[in-house]
């Protein structure tokens, strides 16, 4: 009979091959089911695993058979309605509506954030699990707050979020994504000033060109994320990241303001082509930093300095780039 070193063993493996399955999606949502209602069965058989001596036990761990007593349930539920069903909140666009500012948290749920159809404030539809709090206020000036669900121990379930805001009126949005993946399309939003704090979670960031200026404050997590600037926007950027990876697209015809501070993730921007560009790199940090040839330097030494291309000097719509702090990662400019 295997010792309490091997049980304890075993009973990891086991857990972290479940749960990898249960992520891939190989798992039924039956038997995912089963394992968020009843769990705890598992304890209760690895530790009458460890207080009964093998001698007294019958001829497989009981923790073999609370786990065979689950895949039971799991069969004899399959097909029945999941004890979370699909949620909805809609709000249709007062007709004085001028301004909406949004609180957005997305934790751990697999989300989508985009515009809402002609004179609907918000619609949002959730998944499995509820938010912890949504609600539409105000008339004229709409305040629009949306809170991530309350965690549960050994939750498997596999939730997803849609939610749509109107674009028909400027937006000042506060967005936190947390261990699930995000996608984020704003490129018909009029943005008046966007914060976007992104964990261990992929986020895909879609910033909208054209229009009016706006602000954004993007800071990275663990998670990898691509954010892409939208052709003709006129921005002020503040990207500060972490250490999972970032790409930054920057299409055409955009005059942008960034501040880049580093960690230990490497970062990536692809700048249009004969764009009017400056680079001021600040700090020289142990990360490597990789310039293209049609940047010349102007200014510095080693890895600080100053570099523009040959278009620079013409003015126009030009993409100003300081870079104030370079951390363990790469920065490449292409």
């Amino acid at each position: 009979m295997p010792g309490t070193r091997q049980l304890l063993a075993i009973a990891l493996v086991a857990i972290g091959a479940l749960w990898l399955l249960i992520e891939i999606g190989f798992v039924p949502p039956s038997l995912t089911r089963a394992l968020l209602h009843w769990w705890p069965l598992l304890l209760v058989g690895f530790g009458l695993d460890l207080a009964i001596p093998a001698s007294k036990r019958g001829p497989a761990p009981i923790t073999v058979y609370a786990a065979a007593a689950i895949l039971l349930i799991a069969l004899t539920t399959r097909g029945q309605t999941p004890t979370t069903p699909e949620a909805a909140y809609r709000q249709p666009l007062p007709a004085n509506a001028r301004s909406m500012t949004a609180i957005i948290e997305l934790g751990s749920v697999k989300s989508s954030l985009g515009p809402a159809d002609p004179g609907v404030a918000v619609n949002a539809e959730f998944d499995a699990h509820a938010p912890s709090k949504v609600e539409l206020t105000g008339a004229t000036d709409l305040q629009f707050e949306l809170r991530r669900p309350r965690s549960t121990l050994f939750d498997f379930s596999r939730s997803e979020w849609q939610v749509q805001l109107t674009p028909e009126v400027p937006l000042t949005l506060d967005l936190r994504t947390g261990s699930g993946t995000a996608n984020v399309d704003l490129r018909q939003f009029d943005i008046t000033s966007l914060i976007v704090d992104s964990g261990s979670g992929s986020t895909h960031l879609q910033l909208p060109g054209g229009g009016t200026y706006y602000r954004a404050d993007v800071g990275t997590g663990s998670g990898s994320t691509n954010l892409t600037v939208d052709a003709g926007a006129s921005l002020d950027l503040i990207l500060q990241t972490g250490s999972g990876s970032v790409n930054v697209a920057i299409d055409e015809g955009t005059d942008l303001q960034l501040v880049l501070a580093t960690r230990s993730g490497a970062v990536t921007l692809d700048l249009p082509d004969d764009a009017p560009i400056r680079v001021e790199i600040q700090d020289d940090g142990s990360g490597r930093v990789r310039l293209p040839n049609y940047l010349n330097r102007r200014s510095g030494t080693g890895d600080t300095g100053t570099w523009q291309s040959q278009t620079y000097e013409r003015g126009g719509r030009v993409i100003n780039i300081t870079v104030v702090d370079v951390g363990s990662g790469s920065i490449t400019f292409r």
